[in-house]
C-alpha cells in the first residue's frame, strides 16, 4: 500500500501542477493580452500626440500668417491716410499761397489806388 500512496500522492501533486500550469498560462495569456491592448492604446495616444503638435504647428503658422496679414493691411491702411493726408495738406498750402498772392496784389492795388487816390 505505500507504493499505492506513493503513487496516489504523485498523481495528486502531477494533477495539482497542471492545474497550476494551466492558471499561469491562463494568467500569461490574460497579461499578454492586456499588455498587447496598452501597447495599442500607447500608439493611439503617440499619433494622436503626433497629430495635435501638427495640427499647433498648422494653426501657429496660419496665426502668424493672419497676424503678418492684419499688420500689412494696417500699415497700407495707415499709409494711404498719409497720403490722403498729404494731398490735402499741399492742396491747402496752395489754397494759403493763392489766398496771401490775392492779398498781396489787393493790397498794392489800395497802395496804389491810395497813392494816386482812386
Amino acid at each position: 500500500t505505500g507504493y499505492f500512496s506513493g503513487r496516489r500522492s504523485l498523481v495528486k501533486n502531477s494533477v495539482a501542477l497542471a492545474r497550476k500550469c494551466r492558471e499561469l498560462q491562463s494568467l500569461l495569456k490574460r497579461q499578454s493580452s492586456e499588455l498587447s491592448i496598452e501597447r495599442e492604446n500607447n500608439e493611439v495616444l503617440s499619433r494622436k500626440e503626433e497629430s495635435n503638435q501638427m495640427l499647433f504647428k498648422e494653426l501657429t503658422i496660419q496665426s502668424n500668417k493672419d497676424a503678418s496679414a492684419y499688420i500689412i493691411s494696417a500699415v497700407n491702411a495707415r499709409d494711404n491716410e498719409i497720403l490722403k493726408l498729404s494731398s490735402k495738406i499741399n492742396s491747402l498750402q496752395m489754397d494759403l499761397n493763392k489766398t496771401a498772392q490775392e492779398r498781396d496784389d489787393f493790397s498794392s492795388k489800395q497802395d496804389s489806388c491810395h497813392a494816386t487816390t482812386c
